[in-house]
């Protein structure tokens, strides 16, 4: 039995459309001498008018799908630089090629991962690398650091209670410099107070949601509060008077405090960089504690930190309590039903259990009913069983025509494709857009 031959990708690429010099054809040629004397098979992927300082480029994206497919066994380089000019982007690339056991070799350069000085090599260019990486992460953070001693708003959504105000300041050379900073919004940080003090009393997000609902208190969009928003609200340390129990507490926590404890006088309020990691079109996810930066701000704190350490250790506390109205992970509709009398999502919440039977029954419920306590919705509840029951058999009835289901998926299908291919060519777009902007400012 024949054993299989190696597969070479050769990629060529060059900034300009010229002739001279290392042109696409002069690196292929070379390249292509360099597989054949050993004896390797070739699939060829040019760039031309392409920059280094970008790797997304088609032949590249090209050369990379076949790389996870699994197609290549060894990819080869007239020179390194042909990858790209950051090294940053070679080692990550060449981390790629690791996990899929695929070889690097670089004819100009002897840099070859077939071989163990290649290896090597590697090695000691990962190195700096992440030597690179290290130092860029510890700038950036440096650079936050500094920032964060000014007490300055760095941008972003505003917290409820406050806005950005724009300060202009002149230097020493008569140059104007413009900085922003929190400043007290009266009417939406009497909301906040509102809220601390019924958590206090109530220490439960479920009632205080169905309070602001009956209150008619709405969030500064002018939308309902929930207990997602709510939760980010007494979390927040922008509301805290920072004094020398607020210092302890977050001290405590490992935190990195830019201001000494002497700072902390019980006025300001503080703000926190370098909190969260951002997900676009989901939730953001906290950093450990250790990663925060916090600085006394220049805008007022308007809860004490007593208060507010109390709220944080029951926010803990009923982390680890088994809510009463469990929702269900079975039923169907869970998260995709809304109620047909106001449009609110319903949600599903269980009974006591039967007397009888021991089984504790579940039911679809109104979301805006359950807030209310029925004033602005008096819809039925209805048992999960039932209507699941209803809805598989419509299933089963529209299954058992073959010629719906053909038509259905062929309409689905073609849907499909018409939208995520726009979204596709967009998304390229878009990514190629964030990586010019992350390379300038890598760069700077």
């Amino acid at each position: 039995m024949n054993e299989k031959k190696n597969v070479a990708g050769i990629y060529a690429r060059k900034s300009l459309f010229t002739g001279k010099g290392e042109s696409i054809q002069n690196q292929v040629n070379m390249c292509t001498e360099f597989a054949a004397s050993r004896g390797w098979g070739i699939i060829i992927y040019t760039d031309e008018g392409y920059s280094g300082s970008d790797t997304d480029r088609p032949g590249f994206r090209k050369m990379l799908m076949d790389i996870e497919k699994g197609i290549l066994d060894t990819v080869i380089f007239y020179r390194l630089d042909r990858v790209s000019r950051r090294i940053l982007d070679i080692c990550e690339f060449i981390e790629q090629l690791n996990k899929k056991n695929v070889g690097f070799i670089s004819i100009t350069e002897s840099f070859d991962t077939t071989s163990p000085i290649g290896r090597a090599m590697v090695h000691i260019a990962a190195t700096f690398a992440q030597l690179e990486r290290e130092m860029l992460a510890q700038r950036i953070r440096d650079n936050m650091l500094e920032l964060s001693k000014t007490g300055r708003w760095l941008g972003g959504t505003t917290p409820t209670g406050y806005q950005s105000k724009k300060i202009t300041l002149v230097n020493e050379d008569m140059r104007k410099k413009h900085i922003y900073v929190l400043e007290e919004v009266p009417g939406e940080l009497e909301v906040i107070k509102e809220i601390f003090a019924r958590y206090l009393e109530y220490k439960s997000l479920g009632a205080i949601e169905r309070f602001c609902y009956e209150k008619g208190i709405k969030t500064k969009n002018n939308k309902s509060f929930t207990k997602i928003t709510l939760k980010m609200i007494l979390t927040n340390p922008v509301y805290i008077k920072a004094d020398k129990k607020a210092y302890s507490y977050f001290n405590n926590l490992g935190v990195q405090i830019a201001n000494s404890i002497e700072d902390f006088k019980g006025y300001n309020g503080l703000l926190t960089y370098n909190k969260n990691i951002e997900q676009k079109g989901k939730s953001n996810i906290l950093r450990d504690t250790k990663d925060w930066i916090m600085a006394v701000g220049s805008h007022k704190g308007i809860i004490s930190s007593q208060d507010w350490t109390k709220v944080q250790e029951t926010l803990q506390s009923n982390k680890h309590q088994t809510s009463k109205g469990k929702t269900s992970t079975t039923a169907l509709l869970s998260g995709i039903l809304a109620c047909g009398a106001c449009g609110a999502q319903m949600y599903v919440r269980y009974g006591s259990k039967s007397a009888n039977k021991n089984v504790r029954q579940s039911y679809y419920i109104c979301s805006c009913k359950g807030k209310s306590k029925e004033a602005d919705c008096t819809n039925s509840n209805i048992r999960t069983d039932i209507l699941d029951n209803v809805l598989c058999s419509i299933i089963a009835s529209a299954f058992s025509n073959k010629n719906i289901i053909e038509a259905e998926l062929k309409s689905f299908t073609e849907e499909y494709l018409k939208k995520n291919t726009l979204a596709f060519n967009n998304g390229e777009n878009i990514v190629k857009d964030c990586k010019h902007k992350i390379n300038k400012l890598i760069e700077q």
